[in-house]
């Protein structure tokens, strides 16, 4: 595959998200990649039978590594339908941002966190995150890298996919700034499929509704000339895990985090 190089990458919106978890799964719908997933983020969630498991994801491949902990999906208004759980809570993901009650919390697990949180308030998510959370407590976090240059988009969907995935250490930083000790890992799948069906996902992500209908014809008739029909695309899916434990003597600061300015890659969403 000739790929371009060198793509312009710059920031990013809300529904990204749609393009790095459920859309890119339905191009390679095998139970690889599923398992891909689960088995990335299970080496480091390690949920017991008697955890109490606050969930912020609605993707139903990661039901799988709960096991028959006590489950707490939280979920964002209007989000209800993606519920899967028993017990599930509404809520602005921002209202964690606050000190609600005594820790409760041994497990927590956060896909793409830009995806329910404005940048400048990520700060104060954590910090809430960190005084509900039990000595020894653990939040995974399963996000995708900044860099995309491994995957064959045209220019403009590589500035959308920078939008919506700041550099890992934006959030490592920020844990490690409330508290956590912070460890990450990546992972990496090699994913083959036909250069029809890419071009053809690419056309129809729903995500792909907010860029700009010229640039995304363009960028479709850039990607078809780079292309051959004949040959399949092959390319290096790539996960990021950041695992934050709360030391067992751990000491988050005793007031909110004044809200940050957003960085240059924030929200749009």
């Amino acid at each position: 595959l000739a790929m371009r190089q060198g793509l312009g990458l710059k920031v990013l919106c809300r529904s990204t998200y749609l393009i790095s978890r459920r859309n890119f799964s339905q191009v390679y719908t095998d139970e690889d990649f599923k398992s891909f997933k689960q088995d990335a983020i299970t080496q480091s969630f390690l949920p017991t039978d008697k955890d109490v498991i606050a969930d912020f994801t609605t993707d139903p491949d990661m039901c799988a590594v709960f096991k028959s902990s006590k489950r707490t999906q939280i979920v964002s208004p209007g989000n209800e339908k993606n519920a899967s759980a028993e017990d599930v809570v509404v809520a602005d993901f921002f209202a964690y941002s606050q000190r609600q009650h005594d820790p409760w919390i041994d497990r927590a697990v956060v896909v793409d966190p830009a995806k329910d949180v404005d940048l400048k308030n990520m700060k104060d998510f954590f910090f809430g995150l960190f005084h509900q959370m039990r000595p020894d407590g653990r939040l995974t976090i399963l996000t995708r890298p900044h860099d995309c240059s491994h995957y064959p988009f045209f220019p403009a969907l590589a500035d959308f996919w920078k939008r919506a995935h700041p550099p890992v250490t934006f959030y490592s930083e920020r844990l490690q700034n409330v508290g956590f000790d912070v460890k990450m890992k990546s992972a990496s799948l090699i994913i083959n499929t036909s250069s029809e069906a890419w071009i053809s996902e690419l056309k129809s992500i729903p995500a792909f509704e907010d860029i700009d209908e010229s640039d995304m014809t363009k960028g479709i008739e850039e990607l078809e000339m780079m292309i051959d029909y004949n040959e399949n695309v092959s390319f290096e899916e790539k996960l990021v895990v950041i695992t934050a434990v709360k030391p067992r003597d751990g000491k988050a600061m005793d007031t909110l985090i004044v809200q940050e300015e957003g960085p240059p890659y924030g929200h749009c969403g």
